[in-house]
């Protein structure tokens, strides 16, 4: 029998370390832009639970026409008009789990375990809550965030394709706890799932997820809801498909949108991406305010639109534009220069 050799590496192995890497965060999109714009808005207001109310000046009054001094009748004038918008307070929620285990073993240390998992879960959830306030203010006011495409089968079958307007896949993330509803304005609801998959990257994938179990009755054109809202009339945050909206039917905080004042301007694209349209809401925009409030809250407007319409915009520019350079030399020439602010959100 050959004598053990202990002079090697292999021998000493049982007292190695084991040599790791960090986590890295790189999975998960955690886009919060929307949300950071509507939190530097103004300050935070506290409510009670009864409604909240948005008074809104719509016209300062004065009745303005010719008249005389000297004998003749002073007309009636006007008063300010006001209407009033009513906000019912809705409560959201982040709910992160863990066990006693969990938080025993990761209180450890390095020498039992790389990361505290526990610790590292509550810090991450003050990066989920922005990113989840994020993604609802994409929608309207019912946390509708996805709609069951048309050429899904039913039948229980799993992956669900989702509808590519107005949110496709984008609002769902891995182990969203999410619930189906009829999408004939009765929001009946079918049941809940948790998504177990929702394919974001691939080349011909997306628009989909997979659940742990499809509800039964889900078809075609159902809702995909956020978890825990209420059937048949469900009222949710406030997204800005709900706040800005050119409709003239329906309701704006309780205001009927057929009043003007509801109404947000809108441009008929006709599915068509064209250089005049953004000028054209920059015109509407500083007609409907008048250059001095237009100008003074100017740096406060964003544009809001996907990455593709983006990149549309871009090469229209690109195509036609035109660089005077005296010099003849650009040593920070950009192909595609930003003419004003456009914000691209997730």
């Amino acid at each position: 029998m050959a004598a053990p050799n202990f002079t090697t590496a292999a021998a000493d192995s049982v007292v190695m370390l084991q040599t790791y890497t960090p986590p890295k965060e790189v999975i998960e999109n955690m886009e919060s832009e929307l949300d950071r714009r509507f939190s530097t808005m103004g300050p935070q207001t506290i409510t009670s639970l009864q409604e909240f109310r948005v008074m809104l000046q719509y016209e300062y009054g004065g009745s303005f026409g010719a008249g005389s001094t000297d004998g003749g009748n002073y007309p009636t004038g006007t008063g300010g008009a006001y209407n009033e918008g009513i906000m019912t307070p809705v409560e959201i929620l982040l709910a992160i789990t863990c066990t006693d285990l969990q938080k025993r073993i990761g209180a450890s240390g390095k020498t039992v375990i790389a990361v505290n998992p526990v610790d590292k879960l509550v810090a991450d959830a003050h990066t989920k809550m922005p990113k989840k306030r994020n993604q609802s203010l994409q929608g309207f006011n019912t946390g509708q965030i996805a709609t069951v495409a048309a050429s899904y089968a039913g039948g229980g079958a799993n992956p669900i394709a989702l509808a590519t307007t107005p949110f496709g896949s984008r609002l769902i993330d891995i182990q969203d706890t999410v619930q189906f509803m009829s999408g004939d304005g009765n929001y009946t609801l079918r049941g809940s799932a948790v998504v177990v998959d929702t394919p974001k990257n691939g080349i011909g994938t997306g628009n989909q997820i997979t659940v742990d179990n499809v509800p039964a009755g889900v078809v075609a054109g159902d809702y995909v809801m956020v978890n825990n809202v209420a059937s048949g009339s469900p009222l949710f945050f406030n997204g800005i498909q709900y706040i800005v909206s050119p409709n003239t039917t329906g309701e704006y905080l309780g205001m009927d949108r057929s009043l003007s004042y509801v109404q947000s301007p809108a441009y008929n694209a006709n599915s068509l991406l064209t250089l005049g349209i953004v000028e054209t809401f920059l015109a509407r925009m500083q007609q409907a305010l008048g250059n001095t409030t237009y100008n003074r809250d100017r740096p406060k407007n964003f544009w809001y639109g996907h990455n593709a319409q983006r990149a549309s915009w871009n090469q229209l520019g690109f195509a036609i534009q035109q660089v005077t350079m005296p010099t003849g030399k650009a040593p920070k020439f950009d192909g595609v220069p930003d003419t004003f602010s456009i914000t691209v959100l997730d």
